[in-house]
């Protein structure tokens, strides 16, 4: 009889041993899927870094925390010209313009393509009061690629920052009208966008040095 008794208590604290195990099992899973859970809609909710999501941060007026995030992504991803190019940008709209030069100058080697920002150093070394070469630079760009109408938008603010109003004006209508051809092409609408952005500040300076006793606001190709 007790050997009899031994048996169902060891069979008995088996039981419990399974259940308790299953117990733990069970917690262990369903916390393990919470923390996963957790994790992806963290992830989902950060926005993976973009280039032009950092330049509408700087464009509407928070530059600084732009600089941050670009940099960031260097440190993560290494430099490329893109990158180079919108820190140069930042630096623009902060009116650093001599640091701005330095980086499209570093952004046009390492893109290796031939002209993509030699109107942004253009536009750089206007405001550092060298403008014959900056007229000199934004004229090869957009002689390289006639239909881009990015050196067309950075001519126009530099022409009307120097008085040149007419050449400014032609130099607007020409870029506007690529800007147009390429949206009916659907051609890299973001880039277009950007530009689109340019030219609606050039067109304000126009209709500012028109108007008398107006004073120009600072502009810039970003």
């Amino acid at each position: 009889m007790g050997a009899g008794l031994y048996l169902i208590q060891a069979r008995s604290d088996t039981r419990l041993d399974d259940t308790l195990f299953l117990a733990v099992f069970a917690f262990l899973l369903v916390t393990g899927t919470l923390i996963v859970l957790l994790w992806l809609l963290t992830y989902l909710r950060r926005k993976p870094f973009s280039v032009s999501r950092a330049l509408e941060l700087a464009r509407a007026g928070h530059p600084d925390e732009a600089v941050v995030q670009i940099r960031r992504s260097i440190e993560r991803s290494g430099k490329t010209s893109q990158r180079v190019a919108a820190l140069g940008d930042c630096r623009l709209l902060q009116g650093d313009w001599r640091e701005a030069y330095i980086l499209f100058v570093e952004a046009e080697r390492l893109d290796g393509a031939g002209g993509r920002y030699l109107a942004k150093q253009g536009f750089a070394l206007s405001k550092l009061g060298r403008v014959d070469e900056a007229i000199q630079l934004i004229r090869q760009a957009a002689d390289l690629d006639p239909t881009n109408p990015g050196p067309l938008s950075t001519a126009c603010l530099v022409l009307v920052d120097h008085g040149r109003v007419e050449e400014a004006k032609a130099v607007l209508t020409q870029a506007e009208q690529l800007v147009t051809d390429q949206e009916r092409a659907d051609l890299d609408l973001s880039r277009t966008q950007a530009i689109r952005y340019s030219l609606a500040a050039c067109r304000k300076r126009l209709a500012d040095f028109e108007e008398p006793g107006s004073h120009l606001e600072p502009a810039s190709p970003v």
